[in-house]
């Protein structure tokens, strides 16, 4: 469930990230700023949804 949650938040994350780019720059640009943005998003939100199940009571 986990990992469910923290790829469709990174996925959304990489969608509102990269629009801009899309109209703006190459898309060779494009495509590494969504790859990075989704890499980066997805562990970052593991790495909350993980720390949230720890304080929870």
């Amino acid at each position: 469930m986990t990992k469910c949650l923290a790829l469709l938040i990174a996925m959304m994350t990489t969608l509102v990230v990269t629009t801009p780019f899309a109209f703006e720059a190459y898309l060779t640009t494009t495509l590494f700023v969504a790859m990075w943005t989704m890499i980066i998003s997805y562990y970052i939100t593991k790495y909350v949804i993980k720390a949230l199940k720890k304080t929870d009571c």
